[in-house]
């Protein structure tokens, strides 16, 4: 599993559903780069049935080369997103770097599983599979906050927020319809799962319902969650964003992007984090990091409200709440 956003989420609740049936070892955390993958595979237990690594990449040749030592049979890529821009050398970089994984599963005559609707991915699906498997359709029922959707008449409730998850939930169950896993071990999996370590996480911080998804933030994915954000708390609503990292040169524009972005989903309390906003001239309070803006945000009323957590890792945005 690889891709620009989303791939610890799904890769999570692959494992979950999988190890319903099979004896299923996954990627620990994120350990997904070139010394995280080895460690995978040589902390695999010698009984597993199934294994599922993650992999990222911030360079050409990165996946190709995780590949090769991982050998996967089925080949996974979330989507592709604005994420590491400077070390891919722009968007058409990450498309090529990501789409390695599917050029060496069509090498390999191994298997595709992926989101039939986005475009960019269909057209990156290189000939000489064997087999191309589309994400079973879905219908969002309720976002309130959690999501719970129907997947081939099935009902599929979450721990997770946002409607950018559904299609996390979907692979997952995609990956056990191949496998032969029953409907009803597939439910209690992705429900029984629960966000952890800044992901898609809901809690509550004196009396406001927190969604903290700050372990990673790149143009895309900031973008789905604050559209997301409003969506499902069209009142009350706070957002807190952090820089995004590693998008070179590209980095002053897609954060007045994201300035915009805000303004034009009238969200009245923001509050930026981080040097490159703070370098940005726009309205709103603005630190150059969390714990510079944890006393402003302490001394807020925060009941009631709903606040979004949204940023790199870097930018630590969970120290906010600690007391």
């Amino acid at each position: 599993i690889t891709g620009s956003n989303g791939k610890t989420t799904t890769k999570e609740l692959c494992y979950e559903v999988v190890r319903s049936s099979f004896k299923c070892y996954a990627t620990q955390g994120n350990y997904n780069n070139h010394i995280g993958v080895p460690i995978t595979l040589f902390s695999t237990p010698r009984d597993v049935e199934v294994l599922i690594v993650e992999m990222g990449a911030n360079h050409q040749g990165e996946i190709d080369f995780l590949s090769n030592i991982s050998n996967p049979d089925i080949g996974i890529i979330t989507n592709i997103g604005k994420a590491h821009l400077e070390g891919f050398g722009g968007i058409e970089g990450v498309k090529k770097g990501k789409s390695e994984l599917y050029r060496f599963i069509a090498q390999k005559n191994g298997t595709i599983i992926y989101n039939g609707t986005d475009e960019v991915l269909t057209s990156l699906i290189p000939e000489g599979c064997k087999e191309i498997i589309s994400y079973n359709p879905a219908k969002v029922i309720e976002l309130n906050p959690s999501i719970k959707l129907s997947i081939n008449d099935y009902l599929y409730e979450s721990h997770l927020f946002g409607n950018y998850n559904a299609i996390n939930i979907q692979c997952a169950v995609t990956l056990g319809n191949y496998l032969d896993i029953d409907h009803e071990l597939m439910q209690s999996a992705i429900s029984n799962y629960k966000p952890s370590n800044n992901r898609s996480e809901i809690t509550t911080y004196k009396g406001a319902t927190i969604i903290k998804d700050a372990y990673n933030a790149n143009p895309s994915s900031v973008q789905l969650s604050l559209k997301n954000f409003v969506k499902a708390f069209p009142e009350n609503s706070f957002v807190i964003i952090g820089d995004m990292l590693e998008l070179g040169e590209e980095a002053v524009i897609e954060h007045s992007n994201i300035i915009d972005l805000v303004h034009e989903l009238g969200i009245q309390e923001v509050i930026f984090i981080g040097p490159i906003f703070k370098s940005i001239d726009h309205s709103f309070p603005s630190f150059t990091s969390a714990i510079e803006a944890s006393e402003y945000f302490n001394r807020m009323d925060l009941k009631g409200k709903n606040i979004l957590l949204k940023g790199s890792r870097g930018l630590k945005l969970e120290v906010l709440l600690d007391d």
